[in-house]
């Protein structure tokens, strides 16, 4: 039995879970426990059930004794656990040492091995212990990913961080490559003469929708619209290869720079793009709205179209506020009845009352060459736009009820109503603006959220509103069960719209195939026993898609802003914290951290429920939505971070002030009361 030691040490947590990293002369394994923000201390595994089960490289969960008298630790093992593949880390090289690209791992590791490397290579690595106790732990690179001056090094370094293939499989490939040209069966209409038109922005890199209205003869004021989605279902088989590979991705993937797509280039570009007079295979839906914009019917159809023409955004929205000379003349009347329709849909959305944020969307632009970030834009969205995705919330209206009519099982894009907490949390933060909430903070409905970012509009921290409210949704997934969108206020919602990229599309596609009786290609979602599993895992792929394109974001703005180290540049604060805030960039959008330390000498107080930071000496009180200047000290690209130092605060306008205010009155008057009382 071992000998009692000295009490434990604060700095180790008492369970953990361990890996074996050797064995000694008399066979006994010791592992690395962690211990605060200090180097890994060695631990002796001298107990437990399944220690026989434990060797080198294996993990447990254990439980960590007193400090022995001969000064090591001991530990009992409570269960072995499952042991995954080397943890990978990716950073620079720098001296000998990675610096990780993470920017929450504030930690270096000294480089050991591996493949060749140079001075400022973005690498992939894997981490192992310490060479001797209290050592830096080590990492061995596996891969080079590019140099740390190179921007097109940034696109290689997301992807591999993220975890996102990049490759197909011989198979997947051989079978996109043995697609052919659609031609008319018996399940599928001839719609070539229906002058679809499909409108996309100018960087677009596939066509999967297009679109055509037309008057409804038999109703005053009422619309027929056509919307033809690409087939990707007569392409791409289930369980296939191409369709396994599909799967594991969930999603295409898309950065400034680089594609990810979901479907090797020769469906997602070729066959499956609706490029003009071309004849392509689609599926269409018929949909009839009344003057009110209500959907009073849809139809379903399997067909053969062609694109009648390949237009922009921008030449369509040129075209609507006057500039008739953008469009062809022929296409005139067809854009003529899309415009009519669309304004009917808007007028409905209105009524309806959906939750629009209008978060400005920026993105960078990059060189030819792709040595530079030569600009960072903000993306237009005008009536144009909507026009386009007016529509396809049409389609997935119906294609959501399509499948409550047909009382099959379906694939649903659902949103859920906002958790109670993050109302009151808003509404906390609202308190002293003319958004206020009532105390109550009741659950809100989507024309309520439109009501206060209405309200606050003329703020100078309208913007940050808008940001605060997106904070208390909560997040869209892929599900079986019906619920209902929340932000868009409607009870039936799929997404239906886009199978090239969307693997969700794609299993909508197929079950609408089976449900409308429409041809091969069609999958009964009731016989797929890990339907379920599938829409988690791509909600899932479709959350590590959206961080890869932001992390990829904020590594192209840093490159963009390295050269304006030591300029002062303006912005508004738009996030706290209790170790500094972030201020959102006018030139940009960007982010940049201000660590509380390069705010003042004073001490700073956080609170979290009205997101201020309290000087204590003098009273001044940061706020969201304050205006300041920074001087920008960092800008560091293989991180994606900024960081800069106050320089002036030029404006306090209430945000999360008032609250404040409020919460210190209260408390006063508590001080007081308590005084009184003790007289």
């Amino acid at each position: 039995m071992p000998t009692r030691g000295r009490s434990p040490s604060p700095k180790i947590k008492p369970v953990q879970v361990l890996c074996v990293h050797r064995q000694d002369g008399d066979g006994h394994l010791w592992a690395w426990a962690m211990a605060g923000k200090t180097d890994p201390i060695e631990v002796w595994l001298a107990s437990g059930s399944d220690l026989p089960k434990l060797k080198i490289g294996t993990r447990a969960l254990c439980q960590i004794g007193a400090l022995q008298s001969d000064g090591t630790y001991r530990a009992k093992v409570i269960k072995a656990l499952p042991t995954p593949s080397a943890q990978t880390i990716f950073g620079k090289v720098e001296g000998g040492w990675l610096r990780p690209s993470d920017r929450r791992d504030r930690k270096q590791y000294r480089l050991v091995g591996g493949l060749d490397h140079d001075e400022g290579h973005l690498v992939a690595a894997t981490l192992r212990g310490p060479a001797r106790r209290g050592a830096a732990m080590e990492a061995k690179v596996i891969e080079v990913l590019g140099h740390f001056g190179d921007v097109a090094a940034i696109a290689p370094l997301t992807l591999a961080e993220e975890g996102i293939p990049t490759q197909f499989s011989k198979d997947a490939i051989r079978e996109a490559q043995a697609a052919t040209a659609p031609h008319l069966d018996p399940f599928r209409i001839d719609l070539r003469t229906t002058p679809f038109v499909t409108i996309d922005g100018e960087d677009a890199r596939d066509f999967d929708d297009a679109v055509y209205a037309q008057a409804d003869p038999k109703v005053k004021g009422g619309w027929i619209i056509w919307v033809a989605i690409a087939d990707v279902a007569a392409y791409v088989a289930l369980d296939s290869a191409l369709d396994k590979a599909a799967r594991e991705r969930g999603n295409s993937v898309y950065l400034p720079d680089h594609v990810v797509p979901m479907l090797p280039e020769v469906l997602s570009n070729g066959w499956c793009s609706l490029k003009p007079e071309e004849d392509r295979a689609c599926l269409a839906v018929q949909l009839q709205i009344d003057p009110e914009g209500q959907l009073r019917h849809y139809k379903f159809v399997r067909g053969l179209m062609k694109s009648h023409a390949r237009l922009t955004y921008t030449a369509v929205q040129a075209w609507m506020e006057g500039e008739k000379t953008a469009l062809a003349p022929d296409l005139h009347p067809h854009i003529q009845n899309l415009v009519g329709a669309y304004h009917t849909l808007h007028a409905a959305r209105e009524r309806r009352g959906p939750l629009d944020l209008n978060m400005p969307e920026r993105r960078a632009l990059i060189s030819a060459d792709q040595t530079q970030v030569l600009d960072v834009v903000a993306r237009p969205m005008g009536p144009a736009n909507q026009l386009i995705e007016e529509m396809m919330i049409l389609a997935n209206v119906a294609a959501a009820r399509a499948f409550v009519a047909a009382g099959c099982w379906g694939l649903y894009r659902v949103h859920d109503a906002p958790d109670r907490s993050r109302i009151e949390a808003l509404a906390q933060i609202l308190k002293g603006t003319p958004a206020e909430l009532s105390q109550k903070a009741p659950i809100l409905k989507p024309a309520d959220f439109a009501r206060i970012l209405n309200l606050t509009k003329d703020q100078p921290y309208a913007q940050t509103v808008v940001e605060q409210v997106l904070r208390t949704q909560s997040m869209a997934i892929y599900d079986l069960t019906n619920i209902g969108h929340f932000a868009l206020a409607l009870p039936h919602y799929s997404h239906f719209t886009s199978p090239i990229r969307r693997y969700g599309d794609l299993m909508v596609h197929r079950a609408l195939i089976a449900a409308l009786c429409l041809g091969p290609g069609g999958v009964d979602l009731a016989d797929m026993p890990k339907a379920g599993a599938i829409a988690n895992h791509i909600s899932q792929t479709e959350r590590r898609a959206q961080m890869a394109e932001r992390r990829a974001h904020d590594r192209y703005v840093a490159a963009y802003h390295s050269q304006d180290m030591g300029q002062h540049l303006e912005g508004r604060i738009a996030g706290m914290a209790k170790a500094g805030l972030f201020v959102r960039l006018d030139q940009s959008g960007a982010d940049a951290f201000i660590p509380i330390s390069l705010l003042g000498t004073e001490r700073f107080d956080f609170d979290p429920a009205c997101l201020t930071l309290s000087s204590r000496r003098t009273g001044q009180v940061f706020a969201l939505g304050d205006r300041c200047c920074i001087r920008l000290i960092e800008a560091c690209a293989h991180t994606g971070s900024l960081i800069g130092q106050m320089v002036r605060h030029i404006k306090a306008h209430g945000l999360g002030v008032s609250a404040k205010k409020s919460a210190q009155r209260s408390t006063r008057k508590k001080t007081k009361k308590t005084a009184r009382s003790k007289r």
